[in-house]
């Protein structure tokens, strides 16, 4: 008998006699320690087990005012989850038979009451109720899993008719748990070959070896309810009952295609800039590196451009983020405008830009495209009902003659943009070894040649030489 500490009983409508043995029963045992309480009528008994710490009550269907099976189920009702012990009498035994019919756990008559029959009855009912709570949690847990887990669960009876889906399952297979349940598995979960695109039978469980429970994992083409083929991948195993015997079957399986989208997915956010979606710092150097080695091995040019707002915080801190973020998306997307597919746009952060131009063959290119860019920022928005209007400073820097890796020509065409801002905004400079470093930052790389092409530009302003 296992050992239960400070576990309550609640006496109900027992007689003196009675509670005087059931105390002594219960209170003398040493392996057993139990505290009674002893309560007459049996909507006070309610009352105590609804501030809990009741573990089972005993109750006398005889008392005053709540006799027969009247009180058993107001109990059975109320409480269901209380194990119940019935006292009776002799002519009353019918009755407590159709309690225990009713959801009692076990019924005592009063005239054959013993300290040793009462006490391992409670006890029994003790153990029997704390199995019971023990496999609730199990299933309630079983239930949760079903639902917190991102995979498809579908799960079958030992005839092979399914009982479970989760949610995912729900999703991918297109029915839903009522109407998938008692159906054939085979129906809900219809397989094909990946290679063969032919019907792969499930195996009946009552077919195979009794050992053949292991996992099995392996991908397969799933045919949905609106014919839709989905690649998954899926883990099967048997479920066997205590005898050995096949009970069942439990499949857990994803869309191997979603999973790549999603990676895909994971792997855009982490390059990607979250507000205008434009490749962030560290795809853009990667790209301009790339590009460096292109340019090196076919001995091509490339142009890299700093585009910074002008007055931006202005309108940052007077009209609000949220007009801010929308002036810098409208601002992305008219960057890429005026850019060909093969460059690249992307933020640099804050309210820089850096665009990349793959291939340049003159300073000409690079001054067309910053004549673009400056002319279509100066255009007006409307964002939120709200007309504004902005401009920007561009600094630009070439490959091969201003630096060698992304770092370098980023840096230098930064410089050059701070030229800009000097030389009164809204307008291109090319970098010169004779600008001063932004932010007093030290140039790196000492003193380099006076790249061709270096003089101002403005929209209103043709290029000269």
């Amino acid at each position: 008998m296992s050992e239960v500490i400070n576990a309550c009983v609640l006496l109900i409508g027992c007689r003196v006699a009675d509670v005087r043995l059931i105390i002594n029963s219960l209170t003398n045992d040493v392996q057993t320690r139990f505290i009674i309480e002893d309560i007459t009528k049996l909507s006070e008994g309610l009352e105590r087990i609804a501030k809990g710490g009741v573990r089972a009550v005993i109750v006398d269907i005889e008392m005053p005012n709540a006799r027969g099976v009247t009180a058993i189920e107001t109990l059975l009702t109320t409480v269901p989850h209380i194990p119940l012990l019935v006292l009776s009498a002799v002519d009353n035994e019918s009755v407590a038979r159709q309690g225990v019919e009713r959801g009692a756990y076990d019924y005592l008559l009063k005239s054959n009451l013993n300290s040793y029959r009462l006490r391992r009855t409670v006890q029994d009912m003790l153990d029997h109720h704390a199995t019971d709570e023990q496999a609730f949690l199990y299933q309630q847990c079983a239930t949760l899993s079903l639902l917190c887990t991102g995979d498809a669960v579908v799960i079958s009876d030992g005839a092979g008719r399914v009982t479970q889906l989760s949610p995912p399952a729900e999703l991918i297979t297109g029915w839903s748990q009522k109407e998938a349940h008692g159906e054939p598995l085979g129906k809900i979960f219809t397989i094909l070959d990946c290679e063969t695109r032919k019907p792969v039978a499930e195996e009946s469980p009552t077919s195979l070896e009794t050992n053949g429970n292991s996992p099995y994992i392996h991908s397969a083409l799933l045919v949905r309810r609106d014919g839709i083929t989905l690649n998954i991948k899926r883990c099967s195993a048997y479920l066997r009952n205590r005898d050995g015997n096949l009970a069942g079957s439990v499949a857990v399986f994803h869309d191997q295609g979603a999973a790549r989208l999603k990676t895909l997915e994971l792997s855009h956010q982490a390059q990607h800039d979250f507000l205008t979606d434009l490749p962030n710092r560290s795809l853009l150097n990667d790209r301009i590196n790339q590009t460096i080695s292109f340019a090196r091995r076919y001995h091509k040019q490339l142009a890299v451009m700093f585009v910074d707002l002008d007055h931006f915080k202005r309108i940052n801190d007077s009209l609000g983020h949220a007009i801010g973020d929308g002036l810098l998306q409208q601002v992305a997307d008219r960057i890429v405008a005026c850019v060909r597919r093969s460059d690249t746009v992307g933020r640099h952060g804050g309210d820089e830009f850096v665009v990349l131009l793959s291939q340049v063959g003159h300073a000409e290119d690079a001054v067309f495209i910053a004549r673009k860019i400056l002319s279509s920022l100066a255009t007006g928005y409307l964002i939120d009902q709200k007309h504004l209007q902005i401009n920007a400073s561009i600094g630009v820097s070439t490959y091969p003659d201003d630096g060698h890796d992304a770092d370098m020509l980023i840096h230098r065409a930064d410089t050059a943009m701070y030229e800009a801002k000097k030389l009164g905004r809204n307008n291109c400079q090319f970098f010169r070894r004779n600008a001063g470093p932004r932010r007093g930052m030290a140039e790196p790389g000492g003193q380099l040649a006076l790249c061709a092409r270096k003089k101002r530009i403005h929209p209103d302003v043709p290029a000269q030489d």
